[in-house]
């Protein structure tokens, strides 16, 4: 649309066209407060461009310049040659890594059971994340995918903190966890009771969740 008000109107002011496309805009549709520009109490709805200028913008057709975009406060699109265009604009489309942490294993103390609360027994977990780890792979650098000892603090002080009676709980637990962490995109959770009780042979009983950000 920018580019286009700057060929069709001849806006040689490429600002002008900016401003048009998004505090203008967020008027005309009377949302001004919330969106639009970049103010205090604003919705965080940001595109980062992977450009010298932002005016070479309108002109960069043929390309993707978009290197970050970030909705409400979160980055939902991150690129490393958005200015060669080649990696999808759309957010993950495609690019998804899966972090393993299989399992875990934790003598805890929960369920309804008297003797689960007084003698504890084994829980195993296992997590599986997803999340755009694509600069990591690219940069080998460490700040940029998933530290995995930090998923396994979260697994183990939910494992090892107050006792509940049901697994499900621990493992909404873990999920809700690890999904605030950044760039995780999604999460299966697995909780099994390899100790329980039942009226014959079982390897293990247990839940297992998905859970997308949304």
């Amino acid at each position: 649309m920018v580019a286009l008000a700057c060929r069709a109107l001849e806006l040689n002011f490429r600002a002008e066209a900016i401003v048009a496309a998004t505090i203008n805009a967020a008027h005309a549709v009377s949302a001004a407060e919330e969106v639009g520009s970049l103010e205090l109490g604003k919705a965080a709805d940001i595109v980062i461009l992977d450009l010298p200028d932002y005016r070479q913008w309108p002109t960069a057709t043929g390309v993707n310049p978009v290197a970050t975009v970030v909705k409400r406060g979160r980055v939902v699109v991150e690129t490393e040659t958005g200015r060669r265009g080649d990696v999808p604009f759309e957010a993950n489309a495609g690019c998804l890594t899966t972090v393993l942490l299989s399992t875990m294993r934790f003598r805890a103390h929960h369920g309804v059971l008297a003797e689960e609360r007084t003698q504890g027994q084994e829980f195993l977990v296992d997590v599986d994340l997803e999340a755009d780890l694509r600069g990591a792979g690219q940069s080998d650098d460490l700040e940029r995918t998933i530290d995995y000892r930090r998923v396994y603090g979260i697994v183990k002080d939910v494992m090892l903190g107050t006792p509940q009676n049901l697994v499900e709980t621990l493992a909404e637990t873990i999920a809700t966890k690890i999904l605030a962490l950044d760039r995780v995109t999604a999460v299966t959770v697995r909780v099994r009771k390899p100790q329980v009780k039942l009226p014959g042979p079982l390897e293990s009983a247990g839940v297992e969740i998905r859970r997308e950000k949304r």
